[in-house]
Parts: structure tokens; sequence; C-alpha cells
């Protein structure tokens, strides 16, 4: 992850306005934060920042960006209307991404991991979530969040799903 965020970083002070570096920046600082796969407040920031560039990209990476934005939009889940309209958002732009590019691995595991830290707040299921991650059929590891479907780890998820979506 080293050299990934030293690259990313320098394509960030080369090109403030690299959407896509943003994106990937805010993924490493993310997995190296480890905090629910969100990470710390600069990797949100990094995925914010990326959202508001997103204007001219390719329109499968403007998905991307887009959910990765709405995703650290969820930092400050409070319960109210605004932010469920997010999660609703959420869905519904990585469920329609899974649609149009029904064969693109990356999409099939952004959904997984919405449904696995924010699938309880709209119904989805441990399968639902489970069928997303066996969609992108990895060639090597799995996400952690997929690990975390079976055995003791579900105790944090239902005590996470307490905290953000208010439920059980």
């Amino acid at each position: 992850w080293d050299s990934a965020k030293a690259h990313y970083e320098q394509a960030v002070r080369l090109d403030t306005s690299f959407a896509l570096a943003h994106r990937r920046l805010g993924t490493v600082l993310g997995w190296d934060a480890l905090e629910f796969g969100r990470g710390s407040p600069q990797a949100a920031a990094h995925r914010l920042r990326a959202g508001a560039l997103r204007a001219g990209l390719a329109p499968r990476e403007s998905l991307l960006v887009t959910a990765d934005s709405l995703f650290a939009s969820m930092t400050d889940f409070t319960g109210d209307s605004a932010s469920w309209r997010l999660i609703e958002r959420l869905f519904s732009t990585l469920e329609y991404a899974a649609r149009r590019y029904p064969e693109d691995p990356e999409v099939w595991n952004e959904l997984g991991e919405a449904r696995f830290h924010f699938g309880q707040c709209v119904g989805a299921t441990n399968e639902e979530t489970r069928l997303a991650f066996d969609a992108r059929r990895p060639r090597s590891g799995s996400p952690p969040s997929a690990a975390l479907l079976d055995g003791c780890p579900r105790r944090l998820r239902s005590r996470r799903s307490t905290r953000v979506c208010g439920t059980a």
C-alpha cells in the first residue's frame, strides 16, 4: 500500500483535479486505517473530492466515483431523511452499475461492500451480500468484508448496523 499511496499522492500533487487519483488515494487511505473499509477522515475527503470532480469521466468510472463519494458521506450518517436519501442513492447507483456492467468485478465488489456495511438498512440479506462478492470472482483473496459474513465477527456487524441504521 505504501507505494500505491506514494504514487496516488504524487498524481494528486501534479493534478489536483485528477478524480481517479483522488478516488484511489481514498481507497488506499481507507484500507490503511482499517475503519470498516472507510478509513480516516483524509480517505473520506479524497473520495468526496473525487465525487466533486467526476464530470467528464467515462460512465463506468463516473458511477464508481459517485458510489465511493456517497459511501464516504456515510461517515456522518445521522439517521435523518438526508442520510437515508444518501443510502438509497448509493444502492441505486451500484445496482444500476451492476446491471450495466454485469461482468465487471470491481462493480460487484463495490456493491458487496455497500451491502456489507449498509445492506441491513435497505433489507439486503447476507446471501445477497455474498452473491455480490461471489460475482466478482477474484483471482486472489477476498476483501475482509466477505470473510466477516461468517462466524464471530457477525456480532460486530450487528453493533455497526445498530449504530448506523438504528436496527440490529
